[in-house]
């Protein structure tokens, strides 16, 4: 398949799922039975989209959604010096918890000692795009996939480790039990240069075959 265009959008979506049923049968059976997803997950680039990331990291859907009504209370302009000035607030303020605090500080404090550029990933490849979010503490390859992909629309982002992911798959190919994380890679490679079309396929299966809600991020038609 040839390379996509650099930004996901909803046609480019369809089009990217289309050429990967074209050669996985299982994907074309998948979206003849649940159709395409109706919209694009999306985050706000920058220091917003990274912390929301982080804040949704280990706790559900609704924890995550009222964690964040805090921040954006409490942090007006939601910004570097503005957040480092709200964790010095009661912990119950904002609601996030000791490492969870001690990760949005780093993150803020880097950007503003001009460690972490944000504006510059944009530019980056993904792979380099990814090794500048992993150096700060608290972010992983996933949280670094999902930014690559909600805030940037890289459509080959592909976020290892998701759980709802692996179960999707599991469904989809027919497995008896949940395939590993480097199964699930082994198949998403046959998927590019689409595999971020294809997570936001997958998350769209997961629930429509009756998976709960991963995530608190906004969506986007």
């Amino acid at each position: 398949m040839p390379p996509p265009p650099h930004r996901l959008t909803m046609a480019l979506l369809q089009q990217g799922l289309a050429a990967v049923a074209a050669a996985d049968a299982e994907v074309a059976a998948g979206l003849a039975a649940v159709g395409p997803p109706p919209e694009l997950r999306t985050v706000e680039p920058g220091l917003p989209g990274l912390l929301r990331i982080m804040v949704g990291q280990q706790v559900s859907s609704a924890s995550a959604r009222a964690i964040w009504r805090r921040i954006e209370t409490a942090v007006v302009p939601l910004d570097a010096p503005t957040l480092i000035a709200a964790l010095g607030l009661p912990q119950e303020a904002l609601g996030l918890s000791r490492p969870k605090r001690a990760y949005a500080r780093g993150l803020a404090e880097a950007m503003i000692a001009g460690a972490f550029d944000p504006e510059a990933l944009p530019a980056l490849p993904n792979d380099a795009a990814i090794t500048a979010i992993t150096a700060l503490k608290g972010f992983g390859r996933w949280s670094a996939a999902i930014y690559l992909l909600f805030a940037l629309g890289r459509p080959d982002a592909w976020p290892s480790d998701d759980l709802a992911l692996a179960v999707a798959v599991q469904r989809l190919k027919g497995f008896s039990a949940r395939p590993s994380r480097q199964e699930v890679d082994r198949i998403a490679e046959t998927w590019q240069p689409w595999r971020g079309a294809m997570a936001t396929f997958l998350w769209h299966y997961y629930h429509r075959t009756g998976g709960q809600a991963q995530f608190a991020d906004r969506v986007e038609a």
